[in-house]
């Protein structure tokens, strides 16, 4: 018998084996892939690409909007805002809104646009308090066939949805997009009017829900700086002139605490008492009527309170000084604003001897 040779068997199957994987591989290779598996990977690609790009070019603004190309007003506006809301609507409080400076966020179709200036807002239901009675078309059409009236030209309407809305989300917090942009709920329907009239542009929006609707006017404006030093000179001649002088000092809010600024005002009132000696002051706290009537008073009472005894604390013999607190009586501006409210919380230095 013949020795068999196991090592050159095992030899020859193992080559064949190789052989075969590598022809099977190459078939593989060269097959071709099925038509679906194409367009979707290729989909794939296509949708993680886009993705990409939108991230990279993602912008909230209409860089291409011209106020310049907007209408002239074809008649006289008369006095903002511009209309009167008819007798079978009426005015709820909710963001109800009288700015005479702020911002807001006007949707062009292809993005947003910032406008300055001043600002109202507006939300009405029906006169009769009742959902069930809510026109929206009526609503819609009296307002916009007004603007129209107007010389205004309609540059948007349809729903804002998160599609609209989601690059201002990116590029600012929701805080921002809320307070700003004022968009209602994404079912709302949202009709956007512009125009020009006299130097300024005048935006209208009119929003469209399913039980009231908002209206809101901006008329474009520059900011005018108000805020000014409390400072020594024109204290006394406040004093001189008009036997008082009203301060806006700035407190913690809703607290007696001076902020660091207002410890400079409170400085700026000690080198007065320094330079004539001979003058008393009464120190009269007032607040704006946010709280309650009881809270106010204590509060202006406990503000007036925190000047003398900053005043007493500089070197001021107490004697000449007095402090009272009157609440959110007597306000100098309209608290139904904040502009007016910011007026009202102040300080008054009334001069005794005078």
């Amino acid at each position: 018998m013949k020795k068999v040779n196991y090592y050159l068997i095992a030899l020859l199957i193992g080559s064949l084996v190789f052989t075969a994987c590598k022809k099977d591989a190459k078939q593989d290779a060269e097959a071709p892939v099925a038509a679906s598996e194409t367009n979707t990977s290729k989909a794939d690609a296509a949708d993680t690409s886009a993705q990409a790009g939108e991230e990279a070019t993602v912008n909230a603004y209409d860089t291409s909007f011209d106020v310049n190309s907007l209408p002239e007003a074809s008649k006289d506006l008369g006095g903002f805002p511009y209309y009167k809301a008819p007798d079978w609507l009426r005015e709820k409080s909710i963001d109800k809104k009288d700015l005479d400076f702020s911002k807001i966020e006007i949707y062009t179709g292809k993005g947003f646009f910032t406008v300055e200036g001043r600002v109202m807002t507006r939300y009405y239901e029906m006169a009769s308090g009742s959902y069930d009675d809510w026109n929206e078309y009526k609503f819609e059409q009296s307002f916009t066939k007004h603007f129209e009236s107007l010389g205004a030209k309609k540059i948007y309407e349809g729903k804002l949805s998160d599609k609209e809305c989601e690059p201002l989300k990116k590029q600012h917090d929701n805080e921002y997009v809320n307070k700003y942009a004022r968009l209602g709920s994404s079912s709302d329907k949202y009709v956007q009017y512009a125009l020009k009239n006299k130097g300024k542009t005048i935006f209208f929006t009119v929003t469209i829900g399913n039980i009231g609707g908002h209206i809101i006017v901006v008329e474009s404006g520059e900011f005018e700086q108000t805020v000014a030093t409390i400072e020594a000179t024109r204290i006394q001649k406040d004093l001189n002139e008009k036997g008082k002088a009203v301060l806006h000092i700035n407190f913690d809010t809703d607290k007696a605490t001076l902020t660091s600024d207002g410890k400079s005002a409170v400085a700026e009132i000690t080198k007065v008492l320094q330079t004539d000696k001979n003058l008393e002051l009464s120190i009269n706290g007032y607040t704006d009527n946010t709280s309650n009537d009881a809270h106010n008073l204590q509060l202006s009472k406990n503000r007036a309170a925190t000047v003398l005894n900053a005043i007493i604390v500089s070197g001021i013999d107490k004697s000449r000084l007095s402090s009272d607190g009157f609440g959110a009586k007597n306000p100098i501006a309209d608290n139904s604003t904040e502009e007016g409210k910011a007026q009202n919380r102040r300080v008054e230095l009334i001069k005794k001897n005078s």
